[in-house]
């Protein structure tokens, strides 16, 4: 789902960072499309509709750092008079459980893309493998 910048800016007054544009110029060509790039995007609200369908009733919502993904969804639901489709007390970090248990994302071979779906896929591998460490401590049944 990739909204429109427009919206965001003109309509919801949301800002843009420029160190994260700096950033992102920094990535990949194809990374920088993905991103950035106008194919395929929708508008503010309609992409924010969608991520909370595909959110509502499927568990604990996770991200690579609590303090940002997930407070940049839910300022967004709120600015659309939508309550989160979680209770705080679900959210999940990486970030966390990366560090009690030692693994590290840069403890596979997966090549940092910056592409969502591929650094989304890359993340859960690595949380699997931190909950097996756990399992094997015999810190953990799920």
């Amino acid at each position: 789902i990739r909204p429109t910048i427009e919206d965001q800016t003109d309509i919801y007054n949301r800002s843009i960072n420029d160190a994260t544009v700096d950033w992102w110029g920094k990535q990949s060509p194809e990374a920088i499309e993905e991103a950035m790039g106008d194919r395929d995007r929708v508008s503010f609200s309609d992409a924010m509709k969608q991520l909370y369908d595909f959110c509502w009733n499927h568990g604990k919502p996770w991200s690579h750092g609590a303090p940002f993904d997930i407070v940049v969804m839910e300022h967004a639901w709120r600015q659309l008079d939508q309550l989160p489709p979680w209770p705080f007390w679900d959210v999940r970090d990486t970030r966390t459980l990366f560090d009690i248990t030692g693994v590290s994302l840069k403890d596979s071979n997966h090549v940092t893309t910056h592409k969502a779906v591929e650094d989304a896929e890359h993340q859960a591998i690595v949380v699997q493998s931190a909950y097996k460490k756990l399992m094997k401590a015999g810190l953990t049944t799920k």
